[in-house]
């Protein structure tokens, strides 16, 4: 008996699809499509997807939560130690980790030096991480970025052409700079807070 094929939403099918247009294949209809390009893509998109999503703090795929603190005493020079969220694939930043802003991070744990103020509680950490969204809720630019990005990987496998990888490759650099533009405007440019020769005086 066969083994029953992969749930693949359609937003992640139509990416497929489109990547292997890209390449000059002809579009996929079904992810249990026995040809070789096919099968191709579909092994390489969601190693792609979370490369492309890990190469930036993209404004959609961030949030912010508050940690749990392990009850556990690290070794060394930490005092803390705090459990990175399930659907993490990368920190982002964190509030709450003392004055030095230092931590590291250990598998899934994340160390740190809490501020030894009184005022200050030990029991809460804030992170911004990335998580990785359902294709389906992607914004146009980003979906166009990891179809670039498929077609960029798959091209010379199923094509054997150095000339069409460079023009997808292209065709991929082109989109990420505008994908990251389009992404910038999702946060407002923030001041410099940091005046070292105002306050040397």
């Amino acid at each position: 008996m066969a083994a029953p094929a992969p749930i693949v939403s359609q937003t992640a099918l139509s990416m497929m699809s489109t990547a292997l247009v890209l390449a000059g294949e002809k579009p996929l209809n079904s992810i249990t499509d026995p040809r070789y390009g096919a099968q191709v893509v579909a092994s390489l998109f969601d190693m792609v997807y979370e490369n492309e999503l890990q190469n930036n703090p993209w404004r959609f795929s961030c949030k912010k939560g508050q940690l749990s603190r392990i009850n556990q005493q690290p070794i060394n020079e930490w005092k803390y130690a705090w459990q990175i969220p399930t659907d993490c694939l990368s920190m982002v930043g964190f509030w709450g980790v003392g004055p030095d802003r230092l931590y590291e991070i250990y598998g899934n744990v994340i160390y740190t030096n809490i501020s030894s103020n009184p005022g200050v509680a030990a029991a809460t950490l804030t992170a911004e991480y990335q998580f990785k969204p359902d294709p389906s809720t992607l914004p146009s630019y980003f979906s166009l970025l990891v179809t670039c990005a498929l077609a960029k990987h798959i091209c010379k496998p199923i094509t054997e052409s150095d000339s069409a990888r460079t023009k997808c490759e292209q065709a991929y650099e082109v989109q990420r700079g505008r994908a990251m533009f389009a992404d910038a405007r999702q946060r407002p440019n923030r001041p410099l807070q940091h005046k070292p020769f105002i306050q040397c005086r």
